[in-house]
């Protein structure tokens, strides 16, 4: 319901855009998108499904502004010893596999940083058109 009363996402963005962010147009992205995992970590949670099709601009006046979508992976965040006390149990991703991090790809527990890694291969896609 959400997305129908948003804008496009940043990938819709992106393939208009002939497939390539400028540099400035990136890091106005990035500004905000760190601004919006910095208030979600704050509270304690993780997204852990960092992709652009996730990342939506609004309408109107609020048409510059990037709004975080789709929460359905999302989980607490755990500490350390939290996580030491979790059974060991097999790999298996969580997430979308082209922006997940190295942690997410090995089935290991997730932390903040994790979300940043992902948002930090995101933008390598909007700058080179494609992740390596």
């Amino acid at each position: 319901m959400v997305f129908e009363l948003l804008g496009p996402s940043l990938e819709d963005l992106f393939v208009f855009c002939d497939r390539r962010f400028s540099l400035k147009t990136t890091l106005l992205l990035m500004d905000q998108l760190l601004t919006r995992f910095k208030a979600l970590h704050s509270k304690r949670w993780l997204h852990r499904d960092v992709k652009p099709q996730n990342c939506l601009l609004g309408i109107g006046k609020n048409g510059n502004v990037v709004y975080l979508t789709d929460f359905g992976l999302s989980r607490e965040v755990i500490t350390l010893d939290e996580a030491e006390e979790l059974p060991p149990k097999r790999a298996c991703l969580v997430g979308t596999t082209r922006f997940a991090s190295i942690s997410g790809h090995s089935g290991q527990v997730q932390f903040e940083k994790d979300d940043l890694e992902s948002l930090g291969y995101m933008m390598i896609y909007f700058m080179r058109g494609r992740l390596p």
